[in-house]
């Protein structure tokens, strides 16, 4: 689930389809985060590509509280993995340039934990 500007990395949209009951709904929660993460960057993102770092700090902040609300409805793995993005985002707006700190490669393994708990069946 690392940040992009330019598409939504992670499975498809209909991924989170395959988790069951309420995994399922909240898969759903995890990919529209997902969708309006990418699309705030976009937002964000100036012509010459980059995200302004106050910019980044805004959107990696809330990120982590989207992240944390939906990890306090979730149970398990799927809980689990998405404490651990919400960390990672943490650490990622406190960094001097957020946007490059999410592509590291502890952002990239956490938004990958929550994939895989969102693909179980």
């Amino acid at each position: 689930m690392a940040p992009s500007s330019a598409s939504a990395d992670g499975p498809p949209t209909s991924a989170p389809a395959a988790a069951q009951g309420e995994g399922a709904a909240l898969c759903e929660k995890v990919a529209a985060a997902k969708a309006a993460l990418n699309e705030e960057l976009k937002r964000v993102v100036s012509p010459g590509g980059k995200v302004p770092p106050a910019e980044g700090k805004r959107v990696m902040t809330g990120l982590a509280a989207a992240l944390s609300d939906l990890a306090a409805s979730g149970d398990g793995e799927l809980r689990d993995a998405l404490k651990g993005l919400s960390a990672e985002a943490s650490k990622a707006a406190g960094a001097a340039d957020p946007v490059q700190a999410a592509l590291s490669p502890s952002f990239d393994a956490a938004g990958q934990k929550v994939d895989k708990a969102c693909t179980k069946p």
